[in-house]
């Protein structure tokens, strides 16, 4: 009887008539199509396992993530390249979820799913153009990414930040604030200055943190050799391939074993750090506490870009010594809110900085304060973080001038 021909893929020799060749071929193209099929199982398991979330920056800028949860305290916030976004990350993602490591990619601000600001205008543009400004304040995508995940209950000695490109930036520049806890951070392709944001003069803030800096030949004088100079006696690691073409994560596929240097570094590193109870937290690396505030802007005159800088110094005030954060969204009606709070900002109030009426919060867009020892950096904010301290029910405290709840003062501490 003839031999079917398809059942030679099986023969490991010349038999019924056919060329080793033509064997060996098939034998290749099998082993082919069936570790394509691994990859895309694992694919599939990777986003079938993952949650889409949306958190909200300080500034009230709403930032979208992709979060896969592992089954230790640890955790990790990946930063994208320019006009990337959170998908460029699935291979590191993988090895992270193989460890139990948990991973929070997030599109930046006017990256991907994030180009809405507060005010509903998309911000792709800004991207375009390269504002300066714009890319100052993605460090405040990366806090809120650091809060979710603390809030999660991973262990905040435990999180660290991977950054590819700008990313790396908006990493160090995270760091250097210091407004959320950072255990350990990768740089892939740092660079000195990218889209303006000052990375030379942030890292003089270094806290000695743990530091991996991966970079190729042809590119670590863009970054990461001034970097690792400053560095290398407060924390950091330096890591120089040969391969061209290399930038952030374009590593991914062409660096062999990248993806598993990376993971593999993290899950020492983090495993190594200290775990810190949640009794021994400052208020602001406790788990937060959010309040809805709507504030509206019809009857203002700055413009919304203005009030930026505003609405994040409120929540440094807050989140840092008591521990909350309000999720600030910004209207251009007076309709309120049916939970949470509300204010609205305009010119004058009749010779007021601001007051709580007992239901909302009435504010001018230019108060007039006295100097304290302590001072915060906006006369609107520091109004407006005092009259939130009595929607709170918090009474004035006129015995310091550096109190919050002192009146009219650029003071914003609290003082017992």
């Amino acid at each position: 009887m003839r031999n079917n021909p398809g059942d030679t893929c099986h023969e490991t020799s010349g038999s019924s008539g056919e060329m080793p060749g033509q064997t060996i071929m098939f034998h290749l193209l099998c082993k082919s199509v069936l570790s394509l099929l691994a990859v895309l199982l694992l694919f599939s398991q990777a986003e079938a396992a993952s949650e889409k979330i949306v958190l909200v920056a300080a500034d009230g800028y709403k930032i979208t993530g992709s979060l896969i949860k592992g089954d230790s305290r640890a955790g990790v916030v990946l930063l994208h390249m320019y006009r990337l976004d959170r998908q460029s990350w699935q291979p590191l993602v993988e090895q992270l979820s193989a460890r139990g490591i948990t991973s929070l990619a997030i599109d930046m601000r006017g990256h991907g799913e994030s180009r809405l600001d507060p005010a509903g205008n998309d911000d792709a543009a800004r991207v375009q153009a390269k504002d300066f400004a714009f890319f100052n304040r993605m460090h405040q995508d990366a806090e809120a990414a650091v809060r979710y995940l603390i809030d999660q209950g991973l262990d905040p000695g435990q999180v660290g930040l991977v950054g590819a490109s700008v990313g790396c930036s908006v990493a160090i520049h995270t760091v250097s604030a210091r407004m959320e806890p950072v255990a350990a951070v990768v740089l892939m392709t740092p660079g000195k200055e990218y889209l303006g944001i000052p990375t030379m003069d942030h890292i003089k803030n270094w806290p000695g943190k743990p530091l991996l800096i991966l970079t190729s030949s042809e590119e670590q004088q863009r970054g990461a050799a001034a970097i690792y100079d400053q560095l290398k006696d407060n924390g950091a690691t330096l890591r120089v391939f040969e391969e061209e073409d290399i930038h952030g994560t374009n590593m991914f596929g062409e660096v062999d074993n990248v993806e598993k240097l990376i993971a593999d570094w993290l899950a020492d590193t983090l495993s190594k750090s200290e775990q810190t109870p949640i009794s021994r937290l400052a208020p602001a690396h406790r788990p937060v506490y959010r309040i809805q505030l709507r504030v509206h802007l019809a009857n203002s005159s700055r413009t919304p870009e203005e009030f930026e800088p505003i609405f994040a110094e409120i929540n440094e005030i807050w989140q840092s010594q008591a521990g909350i954060c309000f999720e600030i969204h910004t209207v251009f009606n007076d309709a309120p809110l049916t939970g949470g709070l509300d204010m609205w900002f305009s010119p004058d109030r009749g010779g007021f900085n601001g007051y709580y009426d007992g239901e909302y919060i009435q504010m001018t867009d230019a108060p007039v304060l006295a100097k304290a020892s302590n001072s915060a950096r906006s006369s609107a904010a520091r109004t407006a973080a005092h009259e939130l301290g009595h929607a709170l029910n918090l009474p004035h405290f006129q015995e310091s001038d550096d109190n919050l709840m002192r009146s009219k003062t650029f003071g914003w501490r609290w003082l017992s």
